[in-house]
């Protein structure tokens, strides 16, 4: 499988690229950056590149979102803050899986996130495609989803133990 990584940069996506690096599914990955396109992962990141040296794309460099667009990887991670994610994205529904990671797609209802988040919401049209991504309750409609909304970890820990007790009318 060949995925992207938008927001390779950042903290939040350079651990996500160690983890999909690992993964036995995973062949290549493709580090997008807004500030660093073109720059080598190995100069940002030495030790994740010294560890995977074969695993990046273009010489293991920094590839901007322009760069990547015939390549449709199966899937991509957004690693991007909220009201830029899903933007970034645009280009790539419905070629590639997107894993947002940000805020931009986890409420439905386009006027609860512009009440919630204080910004307009992204693609109202796309928002009933996503699929919230906590495993442990929507296993089966994550394997189908075009876009997965990962929640945040406030709400996971808080619905995980939560839910249980709701399905058993316990609270």
């Amino acid at each position: 499988m060949k995925t992207a990584v938008f927001g390779a940069t950042g903290y939040t996506g350079r651990v996500l690229m160690r983890l999909l690096l690992d993964h036995p599914f995973v062949d290549r990955v493709i580090p997008v950056s807004r500030s660093a396109a073109g720059e080598t992962v190995h100069g940002r990141d030495p030790g994740l590149f010294n560890q995977y040296p074969n695993r990046f794309t273009k010489d293991g460099k920094f590839l901007s979102r322009e760069d990547i667009l015939g390549a449709e990887p199966d899937a991509i991670f957004s690693a991007l803050p909220p009201g830029d994610s899903a933007n970034y994205c645009g280009p790539f529904f419905k070629k590639s899986v997107i894993i947002d990671l940000s805020a931009d797609f986890r409420l439905e209802n386009p006027k609860t996130h512009e009440s919630v988040y204080g910004q307009e919401a992204p693609f109202p049209r796309l928002r009933s495609q996503a699929v919230y991504g906590l495993a442990e309750i929507y296993r089966e409609q994550l394997t189908k989803a075009d876009i997965v909304a990962v929640p945040g970890c406030y709400p996971t820990c808080v619905l995980l133990p939560l839910i249980p007790l709701i399905r058993r009318n316990l609270i």
